[in-house]
C-alpha cells in the first residue's frame, strides 16, 4: 500500500567534546500514497482515472486491476500520489462522485491482507480419506 523513498545521503563531519565525529544524514522523501478507487465503469482506461487526478496533483502511477483469465477490467483500481497533501485533496473531492456514470468510491488504500487460511490443499479434518477411530 505505502512506500517509502530515501533521497540523497550526505556526509557531514562534526566536532564536538569527544573530537571529529563523521556521520551520516538520510534525507527522507516524503511517502508516496497509495489511493483506492472503486465502483469503476468498464470503460475507465488508466489515461482516464490518470487526468481526473492529475487534477489535485502529481500522479506517479495509476493501476486498473483486470481479471486474470479473461482480462476484462474488474471494476477498481489504485492511484499513487508523491504527495500525501495532494492525495488527501483528491480523495475528498473524488469520493461518492459522478465518474463516467458510476459513483466512485475513493479512500486510502490497505495493506492487502491473506485471505486463505491454512495451507494450500488443507482442507480441515484429520487426514486424507481413511478412517479414524
Amino acid at each position: 500500500m505505502i512506500g517509502e523513498r530515501l533521497g540523497g545521503v550526505a556526509e557531514q563531519t562534526c566536532l564536538g567534546n569527544v573530537g571529529l565525529v563523521k556521520f551520516k544524514l538520510f534525507k527522507l522523501k516524503e511517502i508516496v500514497m497509495n489511493i483506492y478507487v472503486g465502483n469503476l465503469s468498464r470503460e475507465t482506461t488508466e489515461d482516464d482515472l490518470r487526468q481526473a487526478f492529475a487534477a489535485y496533483g502529481q500522479v506517479e502511477t495509476v493501476t486498473i486491476i483486470k481479471d486474470k483469465y479473461t482480462g476484462e477490467p474488474r471494476g477498481f483500481g489504485f492511484v499513487e500520489m508523491p504527495s500525501s497533501k495532494e492525495a488527501h485533496t483528491a480523495i475528498t473531492e473524488m469520493d461518492g462522485k459522478d465518474f463516467q456514470g458510476h459513483i466512485i468510491k475513493v479512500n486510502e488504500a490497505r495493506q492487502r491482507t491473506n485471505r486463505r487460511g491454512g495451507k494450500r490443499g488443507d482442507f480441515g479434518g484429520r487426514g486424507r480419506g481413511g478412517r479414524h477411530f
